[in-house]
């Protein structure tokens, strides 16, 4: 019950949002598929709860989405770099989860499950195989040989991760948190719909979409999914989402917003390839965002005005598109 009237508040504030768009619309649409959803689905279970970033990185928001782009993206693409939070927790003794993993020593070396427990002490288990006890038979041949020292062990976690996967991942959630503050007049605009193909489709991520940049110091806030307004060079302009991914450090999203000299995502992306090639020659004017409340709801939301730090949304809005 209690995630039904999660679900049902979360409908409701998306309904509302795409009235904004489309007064007469009822029922929302998935803001990754496009697809429309009436009331009646939150009861034929067809809708689900999105958690903005994954579970395992710490969620800090939750959107509605349709229970397959979910359920799908989260099994296909998730799960598959969760383990960059697994080797993160595992290195601060934070992680009981047990990791598979061959321990390398100048000695010898062996297959084992690694984990820490309570303490925060590192444990190193063997097979539980009766065939292949490969941690005692190690520990066992070590015991008779005298003045035998171990100078030097290596954990190798078996494909914890795998990062070709890093940007989808990070511009899902970075849409799905820009959903989450502006709601559908954000999602009607012509280029999201490039994103969304991108998302549903899983066609590759555009090269510059995806940054890793040297200034991240416009700001003490070091909160996870910040945005970022990129004010000028115009060429640039628009948002980049500021996330700390675990064990690799900071990386910006690239979103669409106006103005702008392009036409796609794929023209906005290329710009800022070319601009982190060329970083020393290039001077950005950036700025933490803080959303006005009623931006999902509001018409106006097409152009920027900064009042003391913060960026207003305003301007006016395209109709939905199908």
């Amino acid at each position: 019950m209690k995630s039904l009237n999660k679900i049902t508040r979360l409908f409701d504030e998306a309904e509302r949002s795409r009235q904004a768009v489309s007064p007469n619309a009822k029922g929302i649409r998935c803001p990754i598929c496009w697809n429309e959803f009436s009331r009646e689905m939150i009861f034929d279970k067809l809708l689900s709860i999105d958690d903005v970033p994954q579970q395992s990185w710490g969620a800090l928001w939750e959107v509605i989405t349709c229970k397959t782009c979910n359920n799908e993206f989260g099994s296909d693409f998730q799960g598959r770099i969760s383990g960059l939070k697994d080797i993160e927790n595992l290195k601060a003794g934070a992680s009981k989860k047990r990791h598979k993993a061959k321990i390398v020593t100048n000695i010898g070396e062996f297959n084992a499950a690694v984990f820490t427990d309570e303490n925060r002490k590192l444990w190193m288990k063997g097979s539980k195989k009766i065939n292949n006890p490969e941690v005692s038979k190690f520990w066992q041949e070590l015991g008779t040989q005298k003045n035998v020292v171990i100078s030097s062990v290596k954990i190798l976690l078996k494909q914890p991760y795998e990062l070709e996967f890093l940007p989808l991942v990070l511009l899902r959630d970075s849409y799905l948190l820009a959903f989450h503050f502006l709601g559908y007049p954000y999602l009607c605009r012509a280029d999201l719909q490039d994103i969304r193909t991108i998302l549903h489709e899983r066609k590759p991520v555009p090269e510059g979409a995806m940054l890793t940049l040297p200034f991240d110091s416009f700001t003490e806030d070091r909160s996870n999914g910040k945005f970022c307004w990129v004010q000028a060079p115009e060429k640039l302009a628009g948002f980049l989402v500021r996330w700390i991914v675990p064990e690799l450090g900071v990386r910006f999203i690239v979103l669409p917003f106006f103005p702008h000299p392009w036409n796609t995502f794929q023209e906005l992306c290329n710009a800022w390839a070319q601009a982190s090639k060329d970083q020393e020659k290039i001077e950005l004017i950036i700025a933490p965002v803080e959303f006005v409340p009623s931006a999902r709801f509001s018409f106006r939301l097409n152009t920027s005005e900064k009042v003391s730090g913060v960026v207003l949304l305003s301007g006016e809005l395209t109709e939905e598109s199908n």
